[in-house]
């Protein structure tokens, strides 16, 4: 929270250097492939189980809710507050879009799974589902706090981020040591 408030300040004060430097202390995660939009009139797509929840090989095709095929690709930047905002990807109007990363560790270990988003939430650690939120909030950094295990080598991080009654699709999301 400290370094998000310093590079807000830093960049309201012209100070962009310093503001950058205060955002990447944050440490997100900044490599993200991304997949949507899915169905999600009235909240309806929050508990279905579209395809790529099951799927991260990024080139399957998917159907998404306008029957066009899409495929998982990379997010090509992140905002400079280090969110990754997906309105500038897709549509937010009744829509699910996911999210996913493969994080590599040297060692089997326990962390703190930090997240901020905007809408619903759904997170899956190696296709188990660790955290679910149906509630959609426009929240901050580290608002929801999930403790899980890494194992060793590749670790599938998957977000489900849903958007019914607001407007916006972001999330800022990190690992943290466990306390």
């Amino acid at each position: 929270n400290a370094s998000e408030s310093m590079g807000r300040h830093y960049e309201k004060t012209g100070e962009f250097n310093l503001a950058n430097k205060a955002y990447k202390n944050i440490n997100v995660i900044t490599d993200w492939q991304v997949v949507g939009v899915f169905e999600n009139i009235s909240a309806s797509g929050f508990d279905k189980n579209y395809e790529p929840i099951s799927t991260p090989e990024n080139k399957t095709s998917f159907k998404n809710k306008f029957n066009a095929d899409v495929t998982w690709f990379d997010i090509e930047g992140i905002r400079k507050d280090r969110w990754v905002d997906l309105t500038y990807d897709f549509s937010d109007q009744n829509s699910i879009v996911y999210a996913q990363t493969f994080v590599n560790c040297t060692v089997e270990k326990e962390y703190e799974f930090r997240v901020g988003t905007s809408g619903s939430l759904k997170v899956w650690i190696n296709d188990c589902n660790v955290f679910s939120e149906f509630d959609e909030r426009n929240n901050g950094i580290d608002t929801y706090i999930i403790k899980v295990k890494l194992n060793k080598g590749y670790n599938r991080i998957l977000l489900q981020l849903g958007a019914n009654e607001i407007n916006q699709l972001n999330f800022l999301a990190r690992f943290a040591p466990q306390r």
